[in-house]
């Protein structure tokens, strides 16, 4: 049985580097699938104290008591085969960050000289104190194991930094905003080099065109500070970050003479007002967008508005491979973690702070990101193999029922007109 135990003291206030801050106290307590073990949180920084049942352990109730957080470790035990005429009950673990983990492991007795592991259970007492039982399963039953209690002491500052972060500040990266560009956003000339084609859509998929953290965010565009609390240095991007697409019709490709010379349609308001005599053209026309547009756009009539929700297809489609690989954007904060001396100041936190975020956003998300949908959608390897499935991809989604019901949308009102 998995519990998880929460307790909040939040406090909300304003300062000049930021904006609002949410402040919480907090302590988070799992009670583990494995039956030996037991971890907490610690909720601010300070002193852990407690009480091991040393009686317990002098007469055979329990082995082994042991309490680890930040690195130290306090034990209490005796030895498997020995007997052990006096055990310390009291014990403390000083100086611990908050938000680090505190894990009480006990031992209910031995077997082949070797500590078993026993199942514990936790109680809140209150006031940041609790209590750990252990289950003896030769005695069949509960005893006390250890008391815990987290008193905050007063942290060490960090000579290095200019600004403390308010206590309890968390780090979050900023909205990932996806944001359309024009064409002459990428130095490709999508349209002018593919005179054939009517329209497309693309995701920035060069590092430096993908998003503006690569290209525009620098070191003004952060804050640092150092967090008392968890004894680490902390960051805020004060910009959103963007991931760029590009989505547009090839209206010069298809007015052009020398390739469709066919007429852009940009609503159906358009077709009531044409001429009877039009109706050839727009039957053809809409009968060759039906499909993935075969014959019958040449010298005829092109509706925009399919053609953009066929891209528009190809945009949600990509929309989804960020939703699939966002987390490891938002999870960049937990990755990165810097004591007092990783930095001689300020400036160089910001520094070195924004080249990890940089890093990890291409690591972690981008390149996954890209390499998925550069596969899923057979736009890698540039093969035949690979060209033909993309084709067959491209019909499917023409396929698609919000693609086909613009269709048809247009296909009655040509009918209307012509009948």
């Amino acid at each position: 049985m998995y519990k998880q135990f929460l307790f909040l003291l939040i406090i909300i206030f304003n300062i000049n580097m930021f904006a609002q801050v949410v402040i919480k106290d907090e302590i988070t307590l799992y009670e583990t699938e494995s039956p030996d073990e037991e971890t907490l949180t610690m909720p601010f920084y300070g002193k852990i104290t407690g009480n091991v049942n040393s009686g317990a352990i002098i007469n055979n109730r329990i082995r082994k008591v042991m309490i680890e957080a930040d690195g130290q470790i306090v034990v209490r035990q005796c030895i498997c085969g020995a007997g052990c005429p006096f055990i310390q009950s009291s014990w403390i673990i000083n100086g611990v960050p908050a938000s680090t983990p505190v894990t009480v492991t006990v031992y209910s007795h031995c077997e082949n000289g070797q500590f078993i592991g026993a199942e514990t259970r936790l109680t809140d007492l209150g006031d940041n104190e609790f209590n750990i039982e252990a289950y003896n399963p030769n005695f069949q039953q509960w005893f006390n194991a250890t008391t815990l209690k987290f008193t905050a002491t007063t942290p060490p500052d960090c000579p290095n930094a200019a600004d403390d972060c308010p206590s309890g500040f968390t780090e979050e990266m900023p909205e990932l905003i996806l944001e359309h560009q024009p064409p002459s956003f990428t130095s490709d000339e999508e349209c002018e080099d593919n005179p054939n084609r009517l329209a497309f859509f693309s995701p920035g998929l060069r590092a430096s065109e993908s998003t503006n953290l690569f290209k525009n965010i620098s070191t003004s565009d952060i804050e640092v500070c150092f967090d008392e609390q968890t004894q680490e240095w902390k960051f805020e991007l004060t910009e959103n970050i963007t991931l760029n697409y590009i989505k547009t019709i090839c209206a010069d490709n298809i007015t052009n003479p020398q390739t469709w010379n066919a007429t852009l349609v940009y609503n159906i308001e358009q077709i009531q007002n044409m001429q009877t005599s039009e109706c050839a053209k727009l039957l053809a026309s809409i009968e060759a967008h039906k499909t993935y547009f075969g014959s019958g756009i040449q010298d005829g009539f092109v509706f925009t508005e399919i053609l953009d929700s066929h891209e528009t297809q190809h945009q949600n489609d990509w929309q989804s491979y960020i939703n699939k690989y966002k987390n490891s954007y938002y999870n960049i904060p937990l990755e990165i973690s810097n004591d007092c001396i990783d930095f001689i100041d300020d400036e160089d936190a910001k520094t070195q702070m924004l080249s990890s975020i940089k890093n990890l956003f291409f690591s972690e998300f981008w390149n996954p990101y890209k390499e998925s949908f550069l596969l899923d959608e057979y736009l890698s390897p540039d093969d035949d193999a690979t060209k033909e499935k993309h084709k067959q991809l491209e019909i499917k989604l023409h396929d698609r029922e919000t693609v086909q019901k613009i269709i048809k949308a247009y296909e009655d009102a040509i009918n209307n007109k012509c009948d």
